[in-house]
């Protein structure tokens, strides 16, 4: 997909685009193509040619976002300027008005309302915005791995949320998930992100520990389950369990976790300092490889 956007292939962007089978993947993918260089360019030119407002949109919204947080980067606020604030409120406002463009005139694009997501965790447009957002995408997809893993991150206190509401959240999306489907995974990340929060060697440890009921049972509806076949989103859950059970070592569970996804590394590794380096270490221990 990137290399087709790469190309300017706009017939070419389409036809893939159609050849998805299901919300899920073609939101995946649009999410994806974020990161080739001057593809708003390409993507702007698109736009105008768009009858009604669709996937030029909607892609141009998502690689403006990405321009923007690229700008402010991940540092925390207090390391960000002025200017830098400024820059990526400037792209979020254009791609926001692509992006409720793209929803007022199809409903059920869901990579649409998936972006509107980012947008409102951006501009501080507050939880309850957020979950209406979040309501019309589940509408026309309700286990959408990437959109709920998204409202965990909106949902928890460094976006200015509470940790019962992020639990809250990531538990339904739990127990109404299909057996063998991703979404158990979102109540790893969630458990990952109040574990990040807590001070103390003793008190960090006390708490992963009391987490594990829940992430094997998570683990065995998911990726663990007979009905589990690979589908979009599965490199990220993978390495979710694969962090969790590393830190309890628990290396058995993990090991088939680190087997799955080979080199394949990506949240929550991304919070160490060398992610590379984090990933080895904890796929050493757990395979001896």
């Amino acid at each position: 997909m990137r290399s087709i956007v790469q190309a300017a292939d706009w017939p070419g962007v389409l036809a893939f685009f159609a050849s998805l089978p299901d919300h899920r993947s073609r939101s995946f993918l649009a999410a994806n193509v974020d990161a080739v260089e001057g593809s708003e360019d390409f993507l702007a030119e698109q736009v105008p040619q768009e009858r009604t407002p669709g996937l030029a949109h909607t892609l141009l919204g998502i690689r403006y976002i990405t321009m923007g947080w690229d700008v402010r980067t991940s540092l925390s606020a207090k390391k960000v300027s002025r200017e830098q604030f400024a820059a990526l409120r400037d792209y979020l406002c254009k791609a926001e008005q692509l992006l409720i463009d793209a929803t007022a005139a199809r409903p059920d694009n869901v990579a649409a309302w998936q972006a509107r997501l980012t947008t409102s965790m951006g501009l501080e447009l507050g939880k309850s915005e957020s979950l209406r957002r979040y309501a019309q995408l589940a509408k026309h997809d309700p286990h959408n791995f990437l959109a709920q893993r998204r409202m965990v991150q909106l949902l928890c206190t460094k976006w200015s949320g509470t940790w019962e509401a992020m639990f809250a959240f990531a538990r339904e999306c739990v127990s109404s998930a299909p057996l063998g489907d991703l979404t158990p995974a979102v109540i790893v990340e969630a458990h990952i992100e109040r574990w990040f929060k807590i001070d103390g060697d003793a008190e960090s440890e006390r708490y992963l520990r009391e987490a594990y009921g829940e992430v094997c049972a998570a683990a065995d509806r998911s990726v663990d389950h007979p009905a589990y076949r690979p589908q979009y989103g599965w490199v990220a859950a993978h390495n979710l369990f694969a962090f969790y059970f590393t830190e309890v070592a628990d290396y058995q569970r993990a090991a088939r976790h680190f087997h799955a996804i080979g080199n394949l590394a990506s949240y929550p590794w991304s919070n160490y300092a060398d992610e590379a380096a984090a990933f080895a270490r904890a796929r050493a221990a757990a395979t001896g490889a």
